[in-house]
């Protein structure tokens, strides 16, 4: 994997989980029940994230490849997750990010993901220019399927 991208990766994810672990003092005030049911979803998102990222690593089989450059001897997957989402791991992603926001909300923490959000949506594009060189047929796969949630 390009050392560049992975240590964007890495730099734009520390600010969210800081922001998450810790009970930012900046936080927006909202009302305990309230907090309660965010923080109840948020865990609800992550677990169904987790699933959906695990389920996505299995479809994606041989082809899983930590780069965005696809693999010489992979086939493009269509199949599973595939089906619905060109990038089901950066779905989960994304909605990881989405519920570290929902359980500690701030605006601090909504910069983070707007960061990271940002961060996928580029590197999914760059992935797709790759993959529309590699495969025939990806441009028909693009027109059929939704690619990095919510877009």
């Amino acid at each position: 994997m390009n050392p560049i991208i992975l240590a964007l990766q890495l730099v734009l994810m520390l600010p969210v989980i800081a922001f998450w672990m810790s009970d930012f003092d900046t936080a927006w005030p909202i009302p305990n029940s309230v907090s309660l049911v965010l923080r109840l979803a948020s865990v609800l998102i992550v677990l169904g994230s987790l699933a959906f990222l695990i389920k996505a690593r299995q479809d994606l089989g041989r082809a899983f490849h930590a780069s965005p450059t696809p693999r010489a001897d992979a086939e493009l997957v269509r199949v599973g997750v595939y089906k619905h989402f060109r990038h089901p791991m950066y779905t989960g992603i994304q909605a990881i990010l989405l519920a570290a926001l929902l359980s500690s909300p701030s605006l601090w923490m909504l910069l983070a993901v707007m960061a990271n959000t940002l961060f996928y949506q580029l590197k999914a594009r760059y992935e797709e220019r790759l993959l529309s060189r590699k495969y025939a047929d990806y441009p028909a796969y693009k027109a059929e399927t939704r690619g990095v949630w919510p877009f």
